[in-house]
C-alpha cells in the first residue's frame, strides 16, 4: 500500500519501471548483451524481457545497443 500511495502503481509495476529503466542503462553502456542484461535485471527470461522493454520503449532491446 505504502508503493501505490508513493507511485501511484501497484508494487510490480513499480519493480518492473526499476528493471527497465536500469536494463536500459545497461544496454546503452555496451557492457553487456541483451542476455546478460535481462539476467541482471532479473527478468525470467530473455523474450519477456524484449517483449515488455518493447512494450515500453517502443524499441527492441537490440536497437539500444550502441552502434
Amino acid at each position: 500500500k505504502k508503493i501505490k500511495s508513493l507511485t501511484d502503481q501497484s508494487p510490480s509495476d513499480f519493480i518492473r519501471l526499476v528493471r527497465l529503466s536500469k536494463s536500459a542503462e545497461l544496454l546503452e553502456s555496451g557492457a553487456y548483451n541483451i542476455t546478460e542484461v535481462s539476467e541482471l535485471c532479473g527478468f525470467t527470461s530473455v523474450s519477456y524481457f524484449s517483449t515488455v522493454f518493447k512494450k515500453h520503449y517502443g524499441k527492441t532491446p537490440s536497437e539500444a545497443l550502441p552502434r
